[in-house]
């Protein structure tokens, strides 16, 4: 069965064309039979047309699972032929600019190796397929699937399943996946029965026994239902483990009404409860309520596999024949995909509530985590859960990966070996920063500004979005480690020789990655004109990119940014001209409506070291979120701004001290204890915490791991942190511990502590055998051993690296 996968990287479909990649594989392996550079052709009259439906859409449905319920009249729409008419013609309209849009794609007929080895083909030579000839028409005996990733929302909510080429295909469906997430969860817990948790949000003038009809009517289930709890009720989420989250009521955004007494709770205020859930084994969400595309997107992030959501608001006749048709299908033998497909083309021909309300029946969308495989019904036991991790290989397909991981292993070494040495001599011809199949061992003559360029996409994160080497299957494992290099990398780089690089990417991109390079720039060799530039980049990508998603992303790099500042350097900037100006623009973004509190506390730390008036009114915004926040996360934030600029100290540390007495969660006493040892140095409650903790070594290993990083921070010589670091390591390698091993590796690594009494030719071996048994069992463990090659890399000659590793 062919898989369809195509990546979509943010842009303005209004004004500018943006690029893509189209990968055609299976579902196991996606890129088994290539990876296509994908170009979208500006489209200004699309978004137009979506507002156009969207505004008579909801101007005609009525009834609807929508969070603000009033004016709910009948079941489908008030009966005005002339506005059922706008609405049709209205989505007809969207269906045939979509379709456009989607059938000018340009898509390479050489995939990205054969582009490399031909530069100098031109693109119209490259470039003639659209879309649709990679979907219409498959042979009889085989389905496409289509994913698409990309964290550009607004094309989450248009009507993609109505596009002819897929909409002929009972059994095709399109799912959603976002660029950013969480590694895929897996459980271990095994039972008989699919377990169901359903709630029943605070129903209103809505009729949600059908749903409850739905549900009862499966076999072999336990069924679990909360009627419009209270939040304490929600304590099921961290008790058992479930299979499927169900949720039936009023939504909206991110936001869900789960009972009369309460104001719309905020998805985001559930992290700790859904992650737990999803730790514990929880496979699907289904959320039968309205715009619940950003709840559906949330837990995907967290780890989820599946989730099904709605696209807009949805009449409730329509949410309840939907949840009864797929249900069916699912239980039936269909798998997931072709279960919400076969619903949709149910409820267009079955229950015609196209001719009532059209665009209804594309509602229902499947938002997917892109490591997850589909799966059917049965798979929901843990016992027959499928396969959970999905492929990415590159380079030469001919010879086995087996013998090229080594290979590129030490070419991505070498690389950053080289952007620390002066070129004795320029290589004339290019040399491309794929690695190319069969790479030898021995270091290749290489340009030298290349070698630049790809410390320079590690490090901003850009080798998707500006393109770079091609994906290798163990890159994402063992990327986090060479990023981590690459950055210590840079301040011992000649700025004469990354700079302009960085530069031109300034100039060059657009929104985020213009953003980034900025930012990065600034970082690396500060000054107050790159800062300065920094921020008027920002301030003009935020003006243009009005849509929500790309401001949150540009603002939580804001954030990261300001967080990693240097404090020298914004005190010289408050006494340069451009003091004044930055001032401004921070206080401005300070009081930006709905404002995380997060870059609250970022900009406030920042403006503290003014010491005037913006310094006085930051300290304030960080005392109000400090006493009112009830996010843990925020006090300590706010504690630490609190502390830089002397202000209530008395009542920082008083209330920290509280709360660590109250804490009975290691997470939150590690959190703590840590806070307070900064505020307080050597205070003792906190240290005698940490301690506690550590000595005990009676949790995880992520609890242990976070212990001693927090007291190494507030107690950079105490004993305990090493020996404990020391302790585990040797104790991991004589059990064979992978992941005690990893996690042992990173933070002697972070201290910079050598590694050599740890690695030897002995450890490959067993680390290899650690990668076949993840593999096996479906395990979503494997940047643990890859990173440790990584380190492994640092130590143990190609050669016998090679050898250990076949």
């Amino acid at each position: 069965m062919k898989h369809v996968c195509l990546e979509i990287y943010g842009g303005c479909l209004e004004q500018h064309s943006f690029k893509g990649r189209l990968l055609l594989g299976t579902e196991s392996q996606v890129d088994a039979y290539g990876v296509y550079p994908v170009e979208f052709p500006a489209m200004p009259h699309l978004p137009h047309r979506y507002r156009q439906w969207r505004d008579a859409y909801h101007g005609y449905a009525k009834n609807t699972r929508l969070g603000a319920s009033g004016n709910q009249i009948t079941n489908i729409g008030t009966q005005q032929p002339t506005l059922l008419k706008e609405v049709r013609q209205n989505y007809t309209d969207l269906v045939t600019t979509l379709g456009t849009w989607l059938h000018n794609t340009r898509i390479s007929y050489l995939c990205e190796e054969q582009i490399n080895e031909q530069t100098s083909l031109s693109k119209e030579q490259t470039s003639f397929f659209g879309l649709g000839n990679f979907i219409l028409p498959p042979p009889m005996n085989e389905i496409h699937r289509i994913s698409v990733q990309t964290d550009f929302v607004e094309l989450w909510h248009y009507p993609w399943h109505d596009w002819t080429p897929i909409r002929q295909h009972s059994n095709l469906d399109v799912v959603f996946s976002p660029m950013v997430y969480q590694s895929l969860k897996s459980s271990t817990a095994h039972h008989e029965g699919v377990r169901i948790l359903a709630i029943f949000g605070a129903n209103g003038d809505l009729d949600l026994k059908g749903d409850l009809e739905a549900l009862r009517a499966l076999p072999n289930v336990e069924l679990h239902c909360l009627r419009s709890p209270q939040l304490s009720e929600l304590y099921s989420l961290w008790c058992q483990p479930w299979d499927i989250l169900f949720f039936a009521g009023h939504s909206q955004g991110n936001g869900i009404i789960i009972n009369n007494e309460e104001e719309p709770l905020q998805i985001y205020r559930l992290y700790e409860t859904l992650k737990t859930a999803v730790k514990q084994g929880l496979q699907l969400a289904i959320f039968n309520s309205c715009d619940s595309i950003p709840l559906g997107q949330f837990l995907i992030q967290l780890g989820l596999p599946h989730a099904i959501v709605m696209r807009e608001a949805v009449p409730n006749i329509a949410a309840e024949l939907f949840l009864k048709y797929f249900l069916q299908n699912f239980h039936g033998g269909a798998d997931l995909y072709a279960a919400v497909a076969q619903a949709r083309s149910q409820l267009r021909e079955l229950s015609r509530c196209d001719d009532h309300l059209p665009g209804t029946s594309a509602l229902p969308l499947i938002c997917r985590h892109p490591q997850a495989r589909c799966p059917h019904w049965h798979h929901l036991r843990r016992s027959e859960a499928p396969a959970v991790t999905v492929g990415v290989s590159g380079g030469d397909r001919s010879s086995p990966r087996v013998s090229k991981f080594p290979a590129f292993l030490y070419w991505c070494r070498w690389q950053l070996e080289l952007a620390q040495l002066l070129p004795h001599a320029q290589d004339p011809s290019r040399w491309v920063t794929a690695i190319p199949g069969g790479c030898s061992p021995q270091r290749p003559q290489q340009n030298y500004q290349d070698a630049f360029a790809n410390v320079a996409h590690w490090v901003c994160g850009l080798e998707r979005t500006i393109g770079g080497f091609s994906p290798q299957a163990e890159l994402a494992f063992f990327f986090p480690a060479l990023e981590a290099e690459a950055r210590q990398l840079l301040p011992r780089i000649s700025s004469q020789q990354l700079l302009p690089y960085l530069e031109s990417l300034v100039v060059e991109q657009r929104g985020l990655p213009r953003v980034r390079a900025a930012f990065l720039i600034a970082q690396q060799y500060p000054n107050v004109s790159h800062l300065s530039t920094a921020f008027q980049v920002l301030e003009d990508t935020l003006r243009q990119d009005t849509k929500p998603q790309v401001r949150e992303e540009l603002l939580a790099e804001c954030q990261q940014f300001l967080k990693e500042l240097d404090a020298k350097l914004v005190r010289s900037v408050w006494d340069s001209t451009t003091g004044e100006r930055l001032q401004q623009f921070l206080q401005r973004l300070l009081h930006y409506p709905q404002q995380s509190n997060r870059l609250k506390l970022a900009i406030a730390s920042v403006l503290i070291t003014a010491k005037g008036r913006w310094a006085v009114e930051a300290s304030n915004v960080a005392l109000e979120i400090f006493r009112n926040s009830s996010y843990l996360e925020d006090v300590i934030l706010a504690s630490r701004c609190l502390h830089q600029a002397g202000v209530r100290q008395w009542e920082v540390v008083g209330r920290l001290e509280r709360y660590l007495g109250l804490a009975t969660v290691q997470s939150h006493q590690i959190a703590l204890a840590g806070a307070l040892g900064m505020v307080s140095p050597n205070h003792p409650q906190a240290i005698d915490t940490l301690e506690l903790i550590i000595e005990q070594q009676a949790y995880d290993l992520e609890t242990l791991m976070a212990a001693v990083r927090a007291l190494h921070r507030i107690s950079p010589e105490h004993p305990l942190v090493l020996a404990t670091l020391r302790s585990l390591l040797v104790k991991a390698q004589e059990t064979q511990d992978i992941l005690g091993f990893y996690y042992g590796l990173a933070a002697l690594d972070e201290l910079q502590q050598p590694l050599t009494p740890y690695i030897s030719t002995t450890v490959i071996p067993w680390v290899c055998q650690k990668i076949a048994v993840f593999k096996a069992q479906e395990e979503p463990y494997l940047m643990a051993p890859y990173t440790v090659l990584w380190y492994c890399s640092r130590h143990i000659p190609y050669q016998e690296f090679a050898n250990l590793w076949q």
